[in-house]
């Protein structure tokens, strides 16, 4: 029965980027709503195993395609729907094994390669959104690393917001980027205002490129039970 829980959450994962735009959405609102509590330790155990294959094996750095974007765009949705449902006082038996910092740091550092198009910016303010909610749902989790992690947050969300000086940025009429550009802004400085509350801050080189190589290995360690 394990073994077909596996294969089951594995094939619904694959599902998110299915060329199919209907099939796509469906599939990340069944991860996302539907599916059994006790499953959800398995299903951030299959995403942080898809994101670790875009990364480079030598440089920790991403690899980054069109289909692995639209990826992190739909497993970011996945993990924020999960993280809400999630109660925010108690690690639950599914989620209590889950390292869930590593996989916010294969995240953040996809993120972090892409440019400043639309859907980078999405995924970005995305991005900003599910890490505000992880730290209110953190005891869900086993969080290790959480003070190196949460700085690596805080040093990207910081890149990642506009400078005020731009052209258009203060025009009277915003387009569509510009929006987007004004969302993430706001996104950014909700999250870095979370990031921050009681964190010492860390030098960059102390910081980045935590999860890389033979450490990814050892992040997560999920009971097939609960």
């Amino acid at each position: 029965p394990a073994a077909l829980i596996e294969r089951f959450v594995q094939e619904m994962v694959d599902l998110l980027v299915s060329d199919s735009l209907w099939v796509r959405e469906k599939a990340k609102e069944t991860l996302g709503v539907d599916l059994e509590p006790r499953l959800i330790g398995i299903l951030l155990r299959q995403i942080h195993a898809v994101l670790s294959d875009f990364f480079d094996k030598e440089t920790g750095y991403p690899k980054t395609s069109d289909m692995y974007t639209v990826f992190v765009e739909q497993s970011i949705g996945v993990a924020t729907m999960v993280l809400n449902r999630l109660d925010e006082s108690k690690a639950s038996p599914s989620t209590s094994k889950v390292d869930i910092g590593s996989l916010m740091v294969l995240f953040v550092e996809y993120a972090n390669s892409l440019g400043r198009d639309e859907q980078a910016l999405r995924i970005k303010t995305a991005m900003c959104q599910m890490c505000g909610t992880l730290m209110r749902k953190k005891a869900a989790f086993c969080f290790s690393h959480e003070l190196r992690v949460r700085n690596r947050l805080f040093q990207a969300l910081t890149s990642w917001t506009s400078d005020g000086s731009e052209d258009g940025y203060h025009s009277n009429t915003l387009d569509a980027l510009d929006r987007l550009h004004r969302d993430l802004d706001v996104a950014c400085l909700k999250c870095i205002s979370v990031l921050l509350d009681k964190l010492p801050l860390l030098l960059a080189d102390d910081a980045c490129l935590l999860y890389t190589s033979d450490a990814a290995d050892d992040l997560l360690c999920v009971d097939l039970g609960g």
